[in-house]
């Protein structure tokens, strides 16, 4: 459908610069004060990521003004030690011109919750930054994108870790993509790149209606809202963790399509209701204001009946395919996507027998590892900073099992730890170890045998979740199980 021009004007309050001012070569702009030939080298403090041994720094302020030190709120534009001031300051520049006409709410949520921009020499590769480690080669895939091995690869055929421009919580570009070596004039790979960060951390509202745009619904004046849809029903889940008919806020919304048993629907919200209860309030406000909560579809359904979850419908013509332009229809085992019975965007979906565990029961909890995605997501980002930062170490210093799919990313991570830290998975395949006690002899027999264990082995780890599900109380039982 023709794209709506305005709407973006309305997200953004932009002011439409010149083509010139966001393609290779920049208007002349002057010098920012306080601006030297490079910044200062300090101590790490991971929780901020403000400052790393072995980079330089400028930060970019919500006036597009250009500092050498920290500012708040700002966006850090990292560069490591072999880039070029030439390279460096021109990436500071184009995002000085891309935020200085933002809403405040708009830059605030980039500058607190984003890392910024990392920049990257030719000889260099992305997982240079943190950010991006889980992008690295494995040792024996080499060229191969095949097996085990395609999750390191793009697409294309393209190695991660190859890529002169990906996005997560840091934009990382390579400097080649700044000076504009290669095919001059083309594109803006910083701009294209920074735009997935902006995405990524704009107000839950302005998200919503671009997710929402692919759906070809019309919208009305309370859409942003998502309370009530035509087909669907819903319980509602307070602070308290009781269970409600009707919404009021911040609850989380628990919906359901009408073929789901009220069985199915009352044990998914009653669950949520185990996990939310003890949360600290600005934990629970996070995902309540800026989430879309559960959605729980039938055996013979497909995911994508939720309009979030839209975009993984399978492609006319794929079928069963996972190759070429069918791969993106797919998950990294060659399951298609559309047939998961478990996913998570901003809603987290679940197949009702993955809720009444009519298929391997006692093995695990999925409602409780998806709804832990949402929880990473939209939790404070101090405390996403945290995880991401922890499970870093984590992987470093091999803590955990490598190789094994807890381990395979940070969302992952912190979704299977979730389910260890409630004693809800029963599973010693794809844990990494987190679920067993006395380093990898046992299953873990209770959830406080469990949480000792976590505490024993990754104080860190434990501290993070503690906060998050406890409120720093981590001896307070959940009253969850598996699947009953």
């Amino acid at each position: 459908m023709p794209f709506n021009f305005g709407f973006l004007k309305k997200v953004n309050n932009l002011t439409w610069l010149p083509a010139s001012a966001l393609f290779c070569e920049l208007l002349s702009l002057p010098r920012n004060r306080e601006l030297g030939e490079e910044s200062s080298i300090h101590q790490q403090k991971e929780d901020s990521h403000h400052v790393r041994a072995g980079f330089k720094y400028y930060y970019v302020d919500h006036n597009g003004q250009i500092y050498t030190s920290h500012v708040n709120p700002s966006i850090k534009i990292a560069a490591t030690q072999c880039v070029s001031q030439t390279a460096h300051y021109k990436a500071a520049q184009m995002i000085g011109l891309m935020v200085k006409h933002m809403s405040s709410s708009v830059f605030s949520g980039i500058a607190t919750r984003g890392h910024g921009i990392g920049i990257f020499c030719h000889n260099e590769k992305v997982t240079v930054f943190p950010e991006f480690y889980s992008l690295r080669n494995k040792a024996s895939c080499g060229s191969s994108c095949s097996g085990s091995c395609r999750s390191t690869c793009t697409a294309d055929g393209r190695k991660m870790e190859d890529l002169g421009g990906v996005t997560n919580s840091l934009s990382g570009v390579r400097e080649d993509r700044i000076i504009c070596n290669n095919f001059p004039g083309a594109e803006n790979i910083l701009v294209h790149e920074f735009a997935h960060q902006i995405y990524n951390y704009m107000p839950s509202s302005d998200h919503n209606r671009i997710e929402n745009l692919e759906t070809n619904r019309t919208f009305i004046n309370d859409q942003e809202d998502h309370h009530v849809r035509a087909g669907f029903k819903y319980y509602y889940v307070g602070h308290n963790g009781n269970i409600y008919g009707s919404h009021f806020n911040p609850t989380i919304k628990i919906t359901a399509t009408q073929c789901v048993s009220k069985t199915a629907h009352y044990k998914a919200a009653k669950k949520i209701g185990f996990m939310v209860k003890h949360m600290p309030s600005d934990v629970f406000s996070g995902i309540a204001t800026r989430g879309h909560g559960v959605g729980i579809f039938c055996n013979n359904e497909k995911v994508s009946v939720f309009p979030e979850l839209y975009s993984l419908r399978n492609k006319p013509g794929c079928g069963s395919s996972c190759a070429g332009a069918c791969q993106s229809t797919c998950y990294s085992d060659g399951r298609k996507m559309d047939d998961i019975g478990g996913v998570t965007s901003t809603i987290s979906a679940v197949r009702e027998d993955r809720i009444m565990c009519s298929k391997n029961p006692q093995a695990e909890s999925i409602l409780i590892h998806e709804f832990a995605h949402q929880v990473y997501f939209f939790m404070p980002a101090t405390d996403h900073n945290r995880v991401e930062y922890v499970y870093n170490y984590a992987k470093q210093h091999g803590i955990w099992t490598v190789g094994t799919y807890a381990m395979a990313n940070v969302n992952e991570f912190w979704a299977e730890a979730t389910q260890a830290f409630f004693h809800v998975t029963g599973r010693s395949d794809v844990t990494g170890g987190l679920n067993m006690c006395d380093y990898g002899k046992y299953v873990c027999r209770s959830e406080s045998e469990g949480r000792a264990y976590l505490q024993k082995r990754d104080p860190w780890l434990f501290q993070v979740l503690s906060k998050i599900y406890t409120n720093n109380q981590p001896n307070t039982p959940s009253g969850l199980t598996a699947c009953s």
